[in-house]
């Protein structure tokens, strides 16, 4: 038998067909199987993974709020504050003197903690009377939610930001009304 006769018979075509059904093939439906089980695990391992990150980031941001809370809730009841707002209340002939010192006080505070931006008390007609920003003194709030929403107890206005402060981060108001 010739080798060009060899491979021209049937019987040769037949065994290389064979060889690609049997070897082939199931190595490609099995390669195919793996690769769909092994992605499916893998989007579920990545969908897990930031579900997690997500979960402890929003911790994270919920026990950030509520510190800062506390801080600024700290601030706004402070004895301090309170006694020095009714002595200007009462004597108008000391009030500058004692605005430029709880003036000078809110500044320290404010460059104290670094998720304040300002720290502002008005009067209970909405004027600020002391700020950590001289240029807001005088500025009537009376139309914000801050004042009157305010002048009700506690209140922690959502997240907003401020142009005028792009590079800090969106304020947290709180107010406390001092009746």
């Amino acid at each position: 038998m010739n080798k060009r006769n060899m491979f021209r018979g049937a019987l040769w075509k037949k065994m290389v067909v064979l060889f690609f059904i049997v070897s082939v093939l199931p190595i490609g439906a099995v390669s195919y199987w793996n690769y769909r089980t092994t992605r499916a695990d893998l989007q579920q391992r990545i969908y897990n993974g930031l579900t997690a990150i997500a979960a402890a980031k929003k911790q994270q941001i919920t026990q950030l709020i509520k510190l800062r809370q506390e801080q600024v809730s700290i601030i706004a009841e402070s004895y301090i504050y309170r006694t020095t707002l009714e002595q200007i209340n009462r004597s108008s002939h000391n009030s500058a003197r004692l605005g430029a010192k709880i003036n000078a006080t809110l500044k320290r505070q404010v460059e104290s903690m670094e998720s304040l931006s300002e720290i502002f008390i008005t009067d209970a007609k909405g004027k600020i009377v002391v700020s950590s920003h001289d240029n807001d003194l005088g500025r009537d709030m009376s139309d914000s939610d801050v004042f009157t929403k305010g002048k009700d107890g506690l209140y922690l206005k959502d997240f907003y930001f401020d142009p005028e402060l792009e590079a800090n981060p969106p304020p947290l108001c709180h107010c406390n009304s001092y009746r």
